[in-house]
């Protein structure tokens, strides 16, 4: 059985090498505390970025793609900007689309194609525009730019105001047109509530309100429903302590050890693979190799909280000097972060973040083990019921 799952694990490593190689040969990836883009450089390749302070000034001429703590645009992207943090402004022209996450997000400049995003707080500015579709989900949401076609939207509180092409679906919790918002065709909300509509906005087409009522307040099916993903997860992540001790804590340790690659690769990986997946779908022949990545992808998103919770609890029982299992540190760890997702808008983003952490350092070791399996030679090198390239590593009792 155990070597049924080391082969599985090989073709995981296998399919997510190539998916590195082809990040690190067509990329310029850069990492580090501050980066700074100066207004004089020309970046001519797709550009990946992982800092706590990112300012781009320059030009990238090709994808940006970057995780980090505060992300600053000031220059120009010839392709497609993908982005994961805490605080994002782009003020720049993005010639192409601009996909993001992050607790705070400002887009003051043009996007040629297309918006998507995901906020605690977003705002669009007066003078920004959005050449095609806007998709956006969160909080507080403000839209004062002009949109070119459709919006799309889950939202707890939006205000329009700004100007919208074509047609608006909205599912909200509050919504507000000011007098500056005109909808090009139907404006087609559902609420609880119906929307605060200014006398000298512009709806040119149909107002479609499908009101829906509060559904009652039921505690007990919320906490049944968080107990039993809580003991899905830890179980997960107990059968892989059993089977892969050491490989899991040093997934775990990972997350620490690189705090910038991993959220990085992590960022490339959960934007890439399903591009991908789709390429390989496309191509009939290989519709079973795209299947498997589809299956390895949601996989390795849910399994990335597992890694995370493990990595926590082993920095507490670290701190406090405690001698426990790495089983009794997951069930800690786990539950801690599990709480801190529960919390209002900064539980999304703290998921979020949880997924870029936990794919990009299993990726990193994944990645690692074929490297030193091909630096340890050809087959009938490695011991028996060892995956290729493991080091010895004394984990904790569970």
């Amino acid at each position: 059985m155990k070597k049924v799952i080391v082969i599985s694990i090989s073709i995981s490593i296998f399919v997510f090498t190539l998916l590195l190689c082809q990040v690190a040969y067509a990329a310029d990836l850069r990492s580090g505390g501050n980066i700074i883009i100066p207004s004089d450089a020309v970046v001519n390749d797709d550009l990946y970025i992982s800092g706590g302070s990112v300012v781009i000034d320059g030009r990238v001429n090709g994808d940006l793609i970057i995780g980090g703590g505060t992300v600053t645009i000031n220059g120009s992207v010839r392709d497609d900007l993908m982005v994961g943090s805490g605080t994002v402004i782009v003020n720049g022209p993005i010639e192409q689309s601009i996909r993001v996450a992050g607790g705070t997000v400002s887009i003051n400049g043009e996007v040629g194609e297309d918006l998507v995003a995901a906020g605690g707080t977003l705002e669009t500015a007066t003078d920004s525009s959005v050449g095609r579709d806007a998709i956006i989900t969160g909080g507080n949401v403000r839209l004062s730019g002009d949109i070119g076609r459709r919006l799309f939207g889950s939202v707890s509180s939006l205000v329009i105001d700004g100007s919208i092409g074509q047609n608006a679906r909205l599912y909200v919790d509050r919504l507000t047109l000011t007098d500056r918002a005109v909808i090009g065709g139907d404006l087609h909300y559902t609420s609880e509530n119906r929307a605060r509509i200014a006398d000298g906005a512009q709806i040119e087409g149909r107002t479609i309100f499908d009101r829906v009522r509060p559904p009652a307040a039921r505690p007990g099916a919320r906490i049944a429903t968080f107990i039993l993903s809580y003991l899905a997860a830890l179980l997960f992540g107990i059968v892989l302590l059993l089977l892969f001790p050491a490989r899991v804590v040093q997934v775990a340790d990972t997350i620490i050890a690189a705090p910038w690659q991993s959220p990085l690769l992590g960022t490339a990986l959960l934007v890439t693979v399903p591009v991908i997946a789709i390429i390989l779908a496309v191509l009939v022949v290989t519709i079973p190799i795209s299947l498997t990545l589809i299956f390895l992808y949601i996989l390795g998103i849910y399994l990335a909280k597992v890694f995370v919770g493990l990595m926590v609890g082993r920095w507490i029982t670290g701190y406090f000097k405690l001698r426990i299992g790495n089983i009794v540190a997951l069930l800690i760890g786990l539950l801690i972060i599990m709480l801190l997702g529960l919390i209002p808008i900064l539980g999304l983003l703290l998921r979020f973040l949880y997924v870029l952490f936990g794919l990009g350092a299993a990726a990193l070791v994944l990645y690692r083990v074929v490297v030193e399996a091909r630096q340890r030679g050809g087959p009938g090198t490695e011991p028996p019921e060892q995956a290729p390239g493991v080091h010895t590593v004394t984990p904790s009792e569970g």
